[in-house]
């Protein structure tokens, strides 16, 4: 048990006024750790027995982001893995109380596999179960004959095409 309000554990380990930094001496949150090794941070829950890990996240008065993710460099912000190894079709369940958006993407976003709306998975890359409102639909396919509909496209004739 470690008591006090003040504790150096040196290696800028330090636990100040109910605050505690980990890799850092300059906080403001009761937490913050930070690494500056390759490979970042990593964090793990874990729990025995058939019981379950909890991470909880709860932004009630704050900010709007429980959880924030943010580079300066190249690559990837951040990556978040939510795996169900005994039953992979269940991986994430995102759900809301009714009043708002269970689920809500901006910006650029790439799915890899297959998406499914309102029906079981299938083997189409796009499957939906009911109606689709679309302001515009482009549909392309490699060595689409569209040329033969141009105006200036001079069609074979009946009597040439019943030679062929």
């Amino acid at each position: 048990m470690i008591s006090g309000n003040n504790c150096d554990f040196q290696s800028r380990n330090v636990i100040t006024n109910g605050r505690i930094g980990i890799g850092t001496d300059s906080f403001r949150a009761r937490l913050e750790i930070q690494s500056t090794f390759g490979g970042g941070l990593r964090s793990t829950i874990k729990s025995g027995n058939g019981g379950a890990g909890t991470f909880t996240i709860d932004d009630t008065n704050g900010s709007g982001h429980a959880l924030l993710a943010s580079t300066s460099g190249t690559g990837r912000a951040g990556e978040i893995v939510i795996q169900n190894t005994s039953n992979p079709n269940s991986a994430l369940y995102v759900s809301t109380n009714g009043t708002g958006k269970a689920l809500h993407v901006s910006g650029k976003t790439q799915l890899d596999g297959n998406v499914t709306i309102g029906d079981a998975f299938t083997n189409y890359q796009l499957n939906v179960n009911g109606a689709v409102k679309s302001r515009e639909v482009v549909v392309t396919t490699t060595n689409f004959p569209g040329y033969a509909f141009d105006d200036d496209y001079d069609l074979m004739g009946l009597s040439d095409l019943e030679q062929v």
